[in-house]
């Protein structure tokens, strides 16, 4: 799942040829084509996050009841505060030259997590007749941190000269990361050191069926 309100995609881009197939995808002018900037307006944002479900399973324990352990890693990746000049930039690999001058960049923040679900759930069917329906589910999860990170400045003061040489200017930057990622001029070696929580899920669905009960 991922969202930003700079860059949109044209509803042609979508639109599959004779062959069975999204042409746009490997035009070599996509970006001229089928993407929309929007520049004007407030900062600019990006959100994305994904799960990958890993190896789970669900038992049918009767007819109205059913437990469940489900394995997931979850991603998610935020930042907040650009400003339509840096999306600009960013958005033609820093090579603009209409923006080749000193630029500001207030409250500019990046965060990222990183974690694994075991959960265990079950869930039931409570009542179902001809008029109404009422189910239930409850999902308890060890949650395990894997890594994280932020970034935080205040005000980016900066200058691209050309697209390979950027000047800072007074800037104070405030990050932290997780400590269970080691480099070296070889590999990146990666450990667990967070401690396991634990975590709840509940959800019920309740379904009035009005056409039957009419129809009695």
């Amino acid at each position: 799942n991922a969202y930003n309100n700079y860059v949109g995609l044209k509803p042609s881009a979508l639109t599959k040829n004779n062959a069975g197939e999204y042409a746009a995808f490997n035009d070599s002018l996509f970006q001229d084509k089928y993407l929309i900037e929007r520049f004007s307006g407030p900062t600019k944002s990006l959100y994305f996050n994904n799960q990958i479900s890993l190896p789970s399973f669900l038992i049918n324990i009767d007819k109205k009841s059913a437990m469940a352990f489900n394995w997931r890693v979850r991603n998610y990746v935020n930042v907040d505060g650009v400003t339509p000049e840096l999306a600009r930039l960013i958005y033609n690999e820093l090579n603009y030259p209409d923006l080749f001058k000193r630029l500001q960049n207030q409250r500019l923040s990046i965060q990222y997590m990183s974690w694994a679900e075991y959960g265990i759930t079950y869930g039931r069917v409570f009542k179902d007749d001809n008029a109404h329906f009422f189910k239930g589910a409850a999902r308890v999860k060890v949650l395990q941190g894997l890594g994280a990170a932020y970034m935080y400045i205040d005000n980016l003061d900066y200058k691209f000269t050309n697209d390979s040489l950027l000047s800072v200017y007074a800037t104070k930057v405030n990050y932290g990361h997780s400590t269970n990622f080691e480099f070296d001029n070889d590999n990146l070696k990666y450990k667990y050191i967070s401690n396991f929580s634990v975590g709840l899920d509940l959800g019920f669905v309740y379904e009035w069926k009005k056409g039957a009960l009419e129809w009695e």
